[in-house]
C-alpha cells in the first residue's frame, strides 16, 4: 500500500531540527533521514499512535502538540518502555475555544504543565 505524503515537512537549512506530521511517519518514505536528523512532531497526535511514532522515528526530539494528561502519560510510558531519552514537549492550547480545534483549554494549562513537569 502506498501512502501519499500530504503533511508538512518543514526544513530549516541552518539546523538539524526538522518537523513532521503523522502521515509522513506512517509512510516511512525516507527511513534513512529518521536517524540522521532531530525531528519535531507537529500536528495532532492521537494517544493510540504514540508507540508507532516513537518506534518509527528514533531521533524524535520534541512533540509540539501535547494537549491532555492522557497523551502526556502515554508518551511518558512509551519513552520509558523503549528506553529512550526524555522528549521535549510543548503544550497545545486552544485559545479560540472552537470545538473543531485541538488543544487544552486555557483554564487547564497550569494543571497540564504541572503534570508534565
Amino acid at each position: 500500500m502506498c501512502h501519499s505524503v500530504v503533511s508538512p515537512l518543514l526544513l530549516r537549512p541552518s539546523s538539524l531540527d526538522y518537523s513532521l506530521a503523522f502521515p509522513l511517519v506512517r509512510s516511512l518514505a525516507l527511513p534513512f533521514l529518521f536517524s540522521f536528523f532531530r525531528w519535531r512532531f507537529i500536528g495532532h497526535l492521537q494517544s493510540n499512535k504514540v508507540k508507532t511514532l516513537l518506534e518509527g522515528v528514533p531521533s524524535l526530539d520534541c512533540i509540539e502538540t501535547v494537549d491532555s494528561v492522557k497523551l502526556a502519560d502515554k508518551l511518558s510510558n512509551a519513552v520509558g518502555n523503549l528506553g529512550r531519552a526524555p522528549l521535549t514537549v510543548m503544550i497545545q492550547v486552544n485559545t479560540s475555544g472552537e470545538e473543531s480545534k485541538y488543544g487544552v483549554e486555557p483554564s487547564e494549562v497550569v494543571g497540564l504543565c504541572t503534570h508534565v513537569a
